[in-house]
């Protein structure tokens, strides 16, 4: 998660008790967000219901967005980087930290779960699973060095992460090839391997490299992932043993 300059008490949404100015922030977060949620909608309190420690958050995000496309993103990026709210982001994965709570708006990446393969490079949205990864890359007799089927692709990237097929292809974010960011103040930086910078944005080889297992620096829009040939099929399921 990422966090804007400082938390300001004006955006105070409850359904019962709104008052002019925060439904004026609302309307200028929904004139670039489609979808935006408050606390007592239905949407609002199924996308906080996360499960374990994050129920335990004393302070839940006060407006939860979900973006339809990298546009939406940018949108709300800027949204929250005028006016100083937090924003924290929520892919479609696990999230056993909490840390998609800590902001004062959530974004909620459910909408942005496309994956397809070009060329023995996949291409995935910032909030798809494993599993959608590896249902389009089975399609296509490829595979990727990727984590849990309920992880999101994203979450597993910043961590660096171990992959199934161990270290054969070193670790999950070794596969990165390039990816889209969206900053904290809206704009795009396009992270690759070239070293030359754009404007006061960080060169984009530097920004993949702190992507690859390193300090999140904005919200991931789209990898694309080294695939590989798959000359086995992989089998994966659970083993339980009775000791008598």
């Amino acid at each position: 998660s990422m966090t804007a300059r400082m938390r300001l008490p004006v955006l105070i949404v409850a359904a019962a008790a709104m008052d002019a100015t925060a439904e004026h922030l609302l309307d200028e977060l929904r004139n670039v967000v489609t979808d935006v949620y408050t606390d007592g909608s239905p949407e609002y309190d199924e996308t906080i219901k996360m499960g374990g420690v994050l129920g335990q958050r004393s302070s839940p995000p006060q407006v939860v967005a979900q973006p339809l496309n990298q546009e939406e993103v940018e949108g709300a990026m800027k949204w929250a980087d005028h006016h100083g709210f937090r924003v924290s982001v929520k892919s479609s994965g696990t999230q056993p930290g909490g840390f998609a709570m800590l902001g004062d708006i959530m974004l909620d990446m459910k909408h942005l779960r496309s994956v397809t393969v070009d060329d023995g490079i996949v291409l995935v949205q910032g909030g798809a699973t494993w599993a959608d990864v590896y249902n389009a890359t089975d399609a296509a007799g490829l595979n990727v060095n990727g984590g849990r089927l309920e992880d999101s692709v994203a979450g597993t990237v910043l961590s660096g992460g171990i992959g199934l097929w161990g270290y054969k292809h070193g670790l999950i974010a070794d596969g990165v090839m390039h990816a889209n960011v969206v900053m904290p103040n809206g704009e795009v930086v396009h992270a690759t391997h070239s070293k030359k910078p754009r404007g006061g944005l960080p060169a984009p080889a530097e920004a993949l490299y702190n992507l690859r297992g390193g300090f999140p620096l904005g919200v991931i829009t789209k990898l694309e992932l080294q695939a590989h040939p798959m000359h086995t099929p992989m089998v994966a399921g659970k083993l339980h043993c009775t000791f008598a």
